[in-house]
């Protein structure tokens, strides 16, 4: 008896075939994605993200051949071209050469016209003066040098009271 009742409302609901099935399904997907919190899949004739512009400047060095960084980052030795993005900031860019003292320059991108050329001079060490440390800075929170002298020891007493010897 359940089974002829099971079959009367299979037949009264028209669940139709496999292929009613299928076009049912991916209906009621469609609908789920469009109702999805997520991110929107990107349609495929969608035009790509806007890149940012950019700029290229030639880094030079008088002398030839000191190595470049810009913000900390190796670029190689000069000259060389090096692409900057285009926007209003400051971006630090430091030669070194042995025998020389570093030289830095700040480069606005902003204020230059795509392949300009930037010259670092660097000055030769006076004599008997030994080569400063090149310490390349490293990015990051951790990167930061504590500012306390301590040296781990905690110093004083806590509210200032002396104990009684």
């Amino acid at each position: 008896m359940i089974a002829g009742v099971t079959l009367a409302v299979v037949y009264l609901q028209g669940n139709g075939g496999k292929d009613e099935r299928k076009a049912k399904l991916q209906q009621e997907l469609a609908a789920k994605q469009q109702h999805d919190a997520g991110v929107a899949p990107t349609p495929p004739d969608a035009p790509a993200e806007p890149a940012y512009q950019r700029i290229t400047l030639h880094i030079d060095t008088v002398p030839a051949g000191a190595e470049l960084e810009r913000q900390s980052q190796t670029l190689g030795k000069a000259p060389q071209p090096v692409v900057f993005v285009l926007r209003d900031k400051e971006v630090e860019v430091t030669a070194h050469l042995d025998g020389y003292l570093d030289a830095s320059e700040s480069v606005n991108p902003v204020e230059h016209a795509d392949g300009d050329t930037i010259v670092l001079k660097l000055k030769k060490l006076p004599k008997g003066m030994p080569q400063p440390p090149h310490i390349v800075p490293k990015s990051g929170s951790a990167a930061a040098q504590p500012n306390h002298t301590a040296g781990g020891e905690l110093g004083g007493y806590p509210g200032g009271i002396v104990p009684n010897k």
